[in-house]
């Protein structure tokens, strides 16, 4: 994708990100967006290379509330020492060895924000109280593995039933808390990246619209383009067009 292209597309993805955090937090909209513009995501975010553009707005929002929590944990006093077993001493090496495997990533920076990210997730299970961390409003960590498994295409193609397939819960439990952490039921999340990822073949690709939207895994093109409409205010081909 050129530059042009990305520029085009990354007013959208700024726009819906700011929106959530000025919901979640109460916030507004100019606060919102000084505490992005202010955030080491959005440096990372506003780089083509890094690829974290086409990560979804919940996905989004989870790291920023993880950078924030970084900054928490750097800032705080912490227990000199955890003792940790079993299952907890697993989860720490897992933890490690992915973030770990995130420097042999090719963006240097990109790695190392989500290895932070990672390793923040994990600390707070050991350095803060619940009260703290349901002050944060925090995501699961199941559910933010969940969404980043789900930005992977073969994923988005295959949709709900894939969702409810990985997911650690039943489906009815995710629904309640997709609902309740975004606002959107897990089918209108998966159409909302699933339209993503149609801006991005629209921008990057010369393949028909038709099969762009089978692509997507939208089975119906009338639906393909009435949530396309809806969700950017032109069809696929006059979006096409202006990028």
């Amino acid at each position: 994708m050129n530059q042009e292209q990305f520029a085009a597309i990354m007013p959208y993805i700024s726009a819906d990100l700011v929106e959530m955090i000025a919901k979640k937090k109460s916030i507004s909209e100019n606060d919102a967006i000084t505490k992005l513009y202010n955030s080491e995501l959005y440096a990372i975010l506003e780089q083509e290379d890094t690829k974290v553009w086409q990560y979804s707005t919940d996905m989004l929002y989870s790291l920023l509330e993880q950078e924030e929590k970084m900054d928490k944990l750097i800032n705080s006093e912490m227990p000199a020492y955890v003792h940790l077993e079993g299952e907890n001493f697993r989860k720490v090496l897992d933890a490690m060895d992915t973030a770990g495997n995130l420097v042999n990533e090719s963006h240097p920076r990109h790695a190392r924000y989500h290895a932070q990210c990672i390793i923040a997730l994990l600390l707070e299970d050991y350095f803060f109280t619940y009260d703290e961390k349901d002050s944060w409003n925090q995501m699961p960590s199941w559910l933010s593995e969940l969404l980043l498994n789900m930005s992977k295409i073969e994923n988005l193609q295959e949709g709900y039933e894939r969702m409810c397939e990985l997911a650690p819960c039943s489906p009815s439990h995710l629904c309640r808390l997709m609902k309740q952490i975004s606002g959107k039921t897990p089918t209108q999340y998966i159409n909302q990246e699933r339209l993503k990822y149609a801006v991005y073949l629209l921008a990057q690709t010369d393949r028909e619209i038709l099969d762009i939207c089978e692509c997507c895994g939208f089975s119906n093109v009338s639906h393909f383009y009435h949530l396309f409409r809806e969700q950017f205010g032109v069809s696929p081909a006059k979006f096409r067009k202006t990028v």
